[in-house]
């Protein structure tokens, strides 16, 4: 394998993504002994709902379920982008199983900005439930980062398939030699 600064850069970066998901369960742990999901940071974050005093328990466990997958998800993905950059890093960029890792990531951003758009609604679902009649809220929106999620997981799936194609040819262009 020749070394390139294409490769040593990858390495680097693999290496970034590696320190990232090694830290990212301190940082939840820290975040959760500070207080983190609790009724308190709920409330917090859905200020702007109507919700009533006493807080429907459903609410607060669909809270904490979004937060669970949404920190599966963003594990998964550091770890398909270390995979990803690794490969890269031993020259092997054209390959279809690293196109794959290409194709994964983006896959796995999208279904986080969707879990983040549609976790959002059934919250303040749950949130406004125990509210008297005209009082529930049903709130249906994107922010802006779910619409740079959407953009990020276009772009590497689109990559990805660029990058299998690349591979496809790359094996055609040797059975030729």
């Amino acid at each position: 394998m020749t070394h390139t600064s294409f490769t040593r850069r990858a390495r680097i970066l693999a290496w970034g993504a590696c320190l990232t998901l090694a830290a990212l369960p301190f940082l939840a742990a820290l975040s959760l002994w500070q207080g983190g999901l609790s009724e308190a940071q709920m409330r917090e974050a859905f200020a702007h709902v109507t919700a009533p005093a006493d807080l429907a328990r459903s609410a607060i466990w669909l809270f904490r379920l979004e937060a669970a997958i949404c920190f599966a998800l963003v594990c998964w993905t550091f770890y398909l982008l270390y995979e990803w950059l690794e490969a890269c890093g031993r020259g092997e960029a054209f390959q279809p199983d690293t196109a794959g890792y290409a194709l994964r990531l983006g896959r796995v951003l999208l279904g986080l900005a969707l879990l983040n758009v549609v976790g959002r609604t059934v919250i303040i679902l749950a949130l406004t439930w125990n509210n008297p009649p005209g009082q529930r809220s049903l709130a249906i929106g994107l922010e802006g980062a779910d619409i740079m999620l959407l953009l990020a997981a276009s772009v590497l799936t689109l990559f990805g398939w660029i990058q299998a194609e690349a591979a496809r040819i790359a094996a055609e262009n040797e059975g030729f030699v």
